[in-house]
């Protein structure tokens, strides 16, 4: 499972754990070990999530993307520091170029 995405798609509800651990039937710290990687949620449980969130279950798993996938993305860009930003554009700059080659 995409932990980052579990992370991502509940802190742009803005909720907590808590939240999402009630949704489920279980425990803060169990949900908190699903968002972490350290445990993964049961079929049950990814029917739920998708639901809520109105993904797919692929989206959830990593199979498909969305435009969750830009939003997410976006997200990820705005925690970076000018100097991070300007690397990942060169990167990306450079894998353009190397792809038009």
């Amino acid at each position: 499972m995409k932990t980052d995405k579990l992370l991502f798609l509940r802190k742009q509800k803005g909720l907590k754990q808590k939240d999402l651990a009630e949704l489920l039937n279980v425990t803060r710290q169990q949900y908190q070990r699903c968002e972490s990687g350290l445990n993964e949620l049961d079929y049950s449980g990814l029917i739920k999530v998708a639901k809520f969130y109105d993904v797919s279950i692929d989206y959830l798993l990593g199979y498909s993307s969305s435009k969750l996938d830009v939003d997410f993305l976006k997200a990820r860009i705005k925690e970076l520091d000018i100097e991070q930003k300007e690397e990942l554009l060169i990167k990306i700059l450079e894998a353009i170029i190397e792809e038009c080659k």
